[in-house]
């Protein structure tokens, strides 16, 4: 029984594989051939495409969606457009943010104090009912802090942000599904 409960343990330890990430699991790496300049995530999402899309594109509903979103306040919005200014509690910062549905992707540029952040999102069905979410982000800090902002402190904040909104969306979609079975 002991050697069976080993067994159980060792796999969790073992990183996430990003190109097929078990249920539940969020896989995180810098972006192949970027410097080490972006990062990105990986997780397969228990929730169908345009349920994920809808939950990622409707900016004044992510405070009580994502951790990170502290405050929203949306300043424009189109069919496929919308300017937020966000207060980011992992950026500590607020973030004015220009965010765009292409048919491949959710694309985002934005600013904050001392800082010029991207993201890109694509979403692709996995399934009945799943969606594999690749979320990718970037920051580059400018003046002075930028100076003394060291590199690995920039990309472990971009990694944690990835790692919250992807187990943000693992969390509503098993609240979803918790609610659908009732």
């Amino acid at each position: 029984m002991r050697a069976a409960l080993v067994l159980l343990l060792v796999p969790s330890l073992a990183p996430a594989s990003f190109e097929h990430p078990a249920p539940g699991e969020v896989a995180l790496r810098d972006v192949p051939n970027t410097g080490r300049k972006w990062q990105e995530g990986r997780a397969v999402i228990d929730a169908p495409l345009p349920m994920v899309r809808n939950w990622l594109f409707d900016a004044a509903h992510w405070p009580g969606r994502f951790h990170d979103a502290a405050s929203v306040e949306v300043l424009s919005r189109s069919a496929d457009e919308i300017r937020v200014r966000m207060r980011s509690r992992l950026a500590g910062r607020d973030l004015l943010l220009d965010i765009r549905l292409t048919p491949t992707a959710i694309e985002s540029t934005g600013e904050g104090r001392n800082v010029d952040v991207a993201g890109r999102i694509f979403l692709t069905p996995a399934g009945p009912g799943r969606t594999d979410v690749i979320m990718q982000t970037s920051a580059h800090v400018r003046g002075l802090a930028g100076v003394f902002a060291p590199e690995r402190t920039i990309r472990d904040r971009s990694r944690r942000k990835l790692l919250s909104d992807l187990s943000d969306l693992e969390r509503l979609a098993l609240a979803v599904r918790s609610y659908s079975e009732r």
